[in-house]
Formats: structure tokens, C-alpha cells, sequence
């Protein structure tokens, strides 16, 4: 069965996997919205928006495309100064994205396996019988395709075309002593446009002012294609104010064949907006030597007529074409004019590129740089976001030592901002990279970094138990009072206890310490009786799950209903992905209950260990492979067969078991903030149903009546206020009519 889940699913994963993708749209063949998610508030486009101005985007091609005999084209690039829009026509439906300029080109292989995804349940809802589907595809005219039709190669074309423009590659350029154009006067462009563009293969091609005066013509263009290009821009230009992006800088269209049109504003010259539109052959050709001519072309034309829309246009296309080489010269001009804006685009741009070439650690480099140029901009929830980044990139190109370096940035930026349980948690990160890779001067580093912080706490913490009142005080309160975590709070006491700056008493079991010694004379107790105590196997009800399944299936359901009403804000899809884990974990849960298992088996792939396996206990005797538990902790935080909370009570046997250890309480740390986020979450989603549901209860008969009780409420609020008036006014006569009898 498809429904419109799956598509949401495709689009959601898109997203993740893409990290500068804004919004991401499944349209009709007419523009209309199907299915669509969103990341970026800033880039959020209402569904009736997206529809109409998506429309208009997919006539003016058609138009155009009819103008010149060509077939509808396949790929549609309007580059903005931010971001990149893109429109990828599968001939009955359509992919919509919006791109972060950083993350230009898009992965024409990640786009090719999505795009084979979205075909694939297409075809299915068009061999299905569910009419209510398949009213989702139909627009106001019928297409001569079929979904069937979309063959595989075609999606090939695709991607090979996407792939294709990143191969742009643009070198600085040296501006003339004596420019060959004069400033603001458009008729000495003709003979210059020709000098630059003569040598690239261009079938038709024009530039002309705002007006319609043309400034630069290839020989055998038609008036056809004037017409078109001329009507493309500047209808395109009015329809494409309503995204809230500006005017595009330039455009790309690439057709099925081998036609590829470029449209561009070059600026105001004299008052006048120039355009140019140039149809090519060849693309993969001759696409990196136009854009070179195109980009001295706005060299030579800002360095006598300076205009900010030219300057904007000239740096999306040194984002896009520069190598890492040249955009790291720029990034040191930027730093010594004190410019960190661009700085920080051109240092996410060459991590961009260096990911694409899968350099990953010298990616995690340029996000470190990143992160110190925040710190010293005391930005440093943006500085611990950028550290982050390199450390995975880092660890992804196997790098430990700079992935050490990372953490123990992080470490010092949280000791800064007073939070001492991340501060502990980076810093033994730090610590445990830097072992990894032998380097063991910054090992001593960060344990230095460690005792220091320690002994402040410990400090603090003697300080506050000598002076207070109470005999007992819980873990919880100490956690929150010293900002650290309850393993680092033990290892504080532990220190204490063995330097005798303190008497008392820590209980593991009941998470209290006292201040004095109860039931033994060990300053420390539970461990043992922790680790030895024994579970009994809880009764399992299969029923109760397969009820909670359907539960669950059914909220999805009516969840789903309301993300076209809510514009489906990619914050609100945390819920939804949080049931779907659930009811996964109930899905693996009935399939582990409907097979035996003893001690020797793991508890989730099902097989028997050997002798070489990592094995984890959740506490309560039910063991598992490592690498199985990890994928498991991504989703769950509870035991798949008893539901005991793992992170409590994990037993890790074998090899690596302190490393492991740390690795899922911190994974803790992390389900316990999306927990909270969700709960946030799913408070806001019940109040917008409320709102939803009012909304849609109320019938044009229904709305009228509810105007009508409004005004008389509204009256009688009038009406109450004369009536208090006229009370007060009564009784000051009442008091001055007192008056007048004595």
C-alpha cells in the first residue's frame, strides 16, 4: 500500500542526507504541491505559494521551450545570492529544492538514488486502484507521459547533468590597465561582448538593455528566440519576488538533447538593467569556457561601474568555480578587512568542496578554523556547533589526533561557559582520541585541562558540604548545582573521600550522599550489590503490542493529515520520526518474541556469539552484539526484550568496555535534550490541531452564526460597561444627595 507518507519519508531522508538543503517539494506536472518538507525558516514557502509561483515557473519554460521548438527542459537552475533554486521536471512530476549557495552543486548520485526511490512508488500509485492517490498526480491538463515512462536511463541524464555543472571551474582574473568598455555607456559593450564570447560555441545568443535596445547579437539569431529570452526574464523576474530571494543572478536550463540555456543580469549600466540570454551546444564542452568569459566579462565591467548586484553575482560565481586554493586567499583578504561574514561562507564553501572530493579530514580542518574564528567572535554556541562538525569529519577521514584537538577546543569553550559537565565530557573525548593516536604531549594536556577543572570542583564542592545544613543531600541537586554529570560527580567524591576532606557516606543505589556512614564503613556503597543484583524476566503481553502498533499507526496517520495544514516544518517532523522509531522497536520486539533465544544468542540479529563478538548486557541478563546495540541506541534507549533503560545498567564484556561505556552515556545526553524537544514539540502540534480542528468544524452557515454570537458578545461587553458607568454615576449622586440632607 503507498501513501503519502512514503513520499514525506523520500523527501525527509533527502533533507538529512544533504546538509545545505533548505526545502525540498514534490510538485504535479500543473505546480501543485504533493508532498514537501522544510528545514530552514528563513526559506519557508507556504504550499499555495510554492504552487502558483511554481506554476508560472514551469509555463514560462514550456512557453519558451514552444518558442524555440525545444522539449520542456529537464533541469532548472536560478542562482540568488544565497541560494540556488532547482527544478528537476520528470516529465509528470516535478522535484523542487532549495540549496544553500555553500552546498552547490547538488550530489547529482544522491539525487539519482532519490529520484529512482520517487519513481518507483509512482509507478505503483499508478497501477494502483486508489483514485484518492491518484488525484494527487493529476493537474489540469493530461500529460502524454505515463510515470511508467520515466525510464532509468532518463534519470541518468539527470544526474549526469547536475554533475556536469561541477565541472564549472573558474580562475582568478587580472583586469586591464585600459578596460575596453566605458563607464555607463552601453553601446561600447557591443564590440567588447563580442571580443569575449567569439570564441565560445554558442547557437543564439544576445545582450540587450531593459528597454529591449540590443547591445551584442550572434549573427543568426532569431526573433523567436529575442522574444522568448526577453519575456523569460522579466516575467521571471516579477513571479520570482514572491520567494523573498531578490532578482536570480543568473539561470541555467538544460534541455534532454544537448541545448543548454545561460540567462544573466549583468546590472544597471547608464540606469539601464542589462540582460543576456545564450543558448549552447556541447554542454559539457564548453560550459567551464563561457562561465570564465562571463566572469571576466563582470571584472572588466565592475572595475569602472561599481554595482553591489554585479559584486554579489561575481562572488556566487567564485563560490561555485574557485578552487579551495584561490577561495583560501580570499578568505585571508576577508580576515584582514575584518569581513567575517564572507570569511565564514568561504570557509563552509571549501569544506563543501574538500566533502565532495572526499578529503573529509582537511574538510574537518576548515571547520576548526571555522570554530576559532567564532571563539574569537565570542560566538561560542556557533564556535561548539563548527567544533562538532570537525570532529565527525575527522573521524570520518580517520584523523584521531585532530579529531582530539577538536574536543579539547570544545573542552576549554565550555570550562569558558561554565558548563562543567560538557567541559568533562570533551575533554575525556580528547583524551581518549589522543590515545587512539599516540600523541601523548596533548594527552597530558588534557588530563591537565581535567585536574584543573576537578580541582575547582572538588574545591567548590568540599566548600559547600562543609557549610551546609541538611545530613543528606541527592545527586540530582549536586548534578545541577556543579553543572556535571553523576560519573564525573563520583569521581569528585572518590578524590575527596581519599584525601579525608570529607566524611560521610555516598549511596550508588539511592544516588544521595550523607554525612555520615550508614550500614558500612566503606565511604562508598551499591557498587556490588549494583552489579549483582538479579532480574526477573518480566511477563511479555503480545497482544498489548500488537494494540500499541495499531495505536500508533492510526496516529501517524492523523498526524500526517495535518503536516499539509501546518506547512510541514521540518522541527515538527522530530515527532513523527519519534512514533516511526517506536513502532519499530515494537515491529523488532514481536519478532524477537516469536523466536527463542538463550544467553548465547543476540538478542537482535538473532545469531549465536563467538569467541572474537563484543558482547553488551542491559543489566537484566539479556545480551546483545556491540555493533547491533549501537545501531539500536540511534533509535531506542531501552532493552528490546525487557525495556530496562540500557544506559543505567550497561554491562559491556570483552574488549574497550571504559571507551564504549562513555560513548553511550553521552549518546544519553543526547536522546534525553530530543526528548524534551519532542515534548515541546508535541505541545505546539496540539495546539495547532486545536486550532485546525475549530477551524474546519466551523461550516459558512456555522461562521455566520459565530460572527453573529461574536457581535453579541461584543454588545454585551458595551452594554456592561454603560451598566458600570451608570452605576458609579449613581452612586456619586446617592453620596451628594447624603450630603445636601445633613
Amino acid at each position: 500500500m503507498v501513501d503519502k507518507r512514503d513520499f514525506d519519508k523520500i523527501l525527509v531522508n533527502l533533507l538529512r542526507k544533504n546538509p545545505h538543503f533548505m526545502n525540498i517539494a514534490l510538485i504535479d506536472a500543473e505546480g501543485i504541491p504533493i508532498s514537501f518538507a522544510i528545514k530552514s525558516r528563513k526559506y519557508k514557502i507556504k504550499p499555495a505559494t510554492l504552487g502558483s509561483k511554481t506554476k508560472v515557473l514551469l509555463y514560462l519554460s514550456k512557453s519558451f521551450s514552444n518558442a524555440m521548438g525545444l522539449t520542456a527542459p529537464i533541469i532548472q537552475v536560478r542562482f540568488f545570492e544565497e541560494v540556488a533554486l532547482l527544478l528537476v521536471n520528470l516529465k509528470v512530476v516535478n522535484l523542487f529544492l532549495i540549496i544553500d549557495i555553500q552546498g552547490w552543486p547538488a550530489k547529482g548520485k544522491i539525487l539519482y538514488q532519490s529520484l529512482g526511490k520517487l519513481k518507483n512508488l509512482l509507478v505503483k500509485v499508478e497501477e494502483s486502484k486508489d483514485d484518492s492517490l491518484k488525484s494527487l498526480f493529476s493537474g489540469e491538463k493530461q500529460e502524454e507521459f505515463k510515470i511508467s515512462d520515466i525510464s532509468d536511463k532518463f534519470l541518468q541524464i539527470i544526474a549526469k547533468n547536475i554533475n556536469s555543472l561541477n565541472q564549472i571551474q573558474i580562475d582568478p582574473v587580472k583586469i586591464d590597465s585600459k578596460p575596453a568598455i566605458e563607464k555607463n555607456n552601453p553601446d561600447s559593450y557591443t564590440q567588447y561582448f563580442q571580443s569575449k564570447l567569439s570564441s565560445s560555441k554558442i547557437i543564439e545568443g544576445m545582450c540587450f538593455e531593459s528597454h529591449g535596445k540590443e547591445l551584442y547579437k550572434v549573427e543568426n539569431t532569431s526573433d523567436g528566440f529575442k522574444d522568448a529570452v526577453k519575456n523569460l526574464i522579466e516575467t521571471s523576474k516579477k513571479e520570482l519576488e514572491i520567494f523573498e530571494m531578490g532578482d536570480p543572478l543568473w539561470t541555467i536550463n538544460i534541455f534532454e538533447k544537448s541545448e543548454l540555456l545561460i540567462l544573466n543580469k549583468y546590472g544597471k549600466i547608464a540606469k539601464n538593467e542589462i540582460y543576456s540570454g545564450l543558448l549552447l551546444e556541447n554542454r559539457m564542452g564548453n560550459i567551464t569556457e563561457i562561465m570564465k568569459n562571463i566572469y571576466n566579462v563582470l571584472n572588466e565591467i565592475h572595475s569602472i561601474q561599481k554595482d553591489p548586484y554585479l559584486e554579489t553575482f561575481i562572488q556566487n560565481l567564485e563560490f561555485i568555480g574557485f578552487s579551495v586554493k584561490y577561495l583560501n586567499i580570499k578568505i585571508q583578504k576577508a580576515l584582514v578587512k575584518n569581513n567575517f561574514e564572507l570569511a565564514e561562507s568561504l570557509y563552509m564553501r571549501c569544506a563543501n568542496i574538500l566533502v565532495n572530493e572526499g578529503k573529509y579530514s582537511n574538510a574537518g580542518d576548515y571547520y576548526h578554523r571555522l570554530g576559532e574564528l567564532y571563539a574569537k567572535k565570542e560566538n561560542l554556541a556557533k564556535a561548539e556547533d563548527s567544533l562538532l562538525k570537525a570532529s565527525d569529519f575527522h573521524l570520518k577521514g580517520k584523523n584521531m589526533e585532530k579529531a582530539g584537538d577538536d574536543f579539547l577546543k570544545m573542552g576549554t569553550l565550555a570550562k569558558t561557559l561554565g558548563d562543567t559537565s560538557m567541559a568533562f565530557d570533551f575533554l575525556n573525548k580528547a583524551v581518549l582520541y589522543f590515545k587512539k593516536s599516540g600523541s601523548e604531549g596533548k594527552i597530558k594536556q588534557a588530563d591537565s585541562e581535567i585536574n584543573n577543572i576537578r580541582e575547582e570542583v572538588k574545591k567548590q564542592l568540599k566548600e559547600y558540604i562543609q557549610s551546609a545544613t541538611g545530613e543528606s543531600i541527592a545527586f540530582s541537586y549536586l548534578e545541577e548545582k556543579f553543572k556535571l554529570s553523576e560519573s564525573a560527580l563520583i569521581e569528585v567524591f572518590k578524590s575527596l573521600f581519599e584525601e579525608n576532606a570529607i566524611e560521610g557516606q555516598i549511596n550508588l543505589i539511592k544516588k544521595r550522599y550523607t554525612k555520615k556512614k550508614f550500614g558500612s564503613k566503606e565511604s562508598i556503597v551499591g557498587e556490588e550489590t549494583l552489579s549483582s543484583e538479579a532480574y526477573e524476566m518480566p511477563e511479555i503481553n503480545l497482544s498489548a503490542i500488537t494494540q500499541e502498533k495499531r495505536s500508533l499507526e492510526n496516529q501517524l496517520s492523523r498526524l500526517e493529515n495535518t503536516f499539509e495544514d501546518l506547512n510541514f516544518p521540518f522541527e515538527k517532523y522530530l515527532e513523527y520520526e519519534n512514533k516511526l522509531m517506536r513502532l519499530n522497536f515494537l515491529d523488532q520486539k514481536s519478532k524477537i518474541y516469536s523466536q527463542s533465544i538463550d544467553a548465547n544468542t543476540c538478542g537482535l540479529c538473532l545469531k549465536h556469539f563467538t569467541k572474537q563478538d563484543k558482547i553488551s548486557d542491559c543489566g537484566n541478563g539479556h545480551n546483545f552484539h556491540l555493533n547491533c546495540l549501537k545501531v539500536w541506541l540511534e533509535n531506542q534507549n531501552k532493552c528490546p526484550i525487557c525495556d530496562a533503560n540500557i544506559f543505567e545498567n550497561l554491562k559491556t564484556y570483552y574488549l574497550d568496555t571504559l571507551e564504549i561505556k562513555d560513548d553511550l552515556l553521552s549518546m544519553q545526553d543526547l536522546v534525553k535534550t530530543m526528548k524534551i524537544k519532542v515534548n515541546n514539540l508535541e505541545r505546539e502540534l496540539s495546539k495547532k490541531e486545536e486550532q485546525i480542528y475549530l477551524m474546519k468544524e466551523y461550516s459558512a452557515k456555522d461562521k455566520s452564526i459565530f460572527e453573529k454570537l461574536m457581535t453579541e458578545r461584543d454588545n454585551k461587553h458595551l452594554l456592561e460597561k454603560e451598566l458600570k458607568k451608570s452605576n458609579q454615576l449613581i452612586q456619586e449622586l446617592r453620596s451628594i444627595l447624603e450630603v445636601i440632607k445633613k
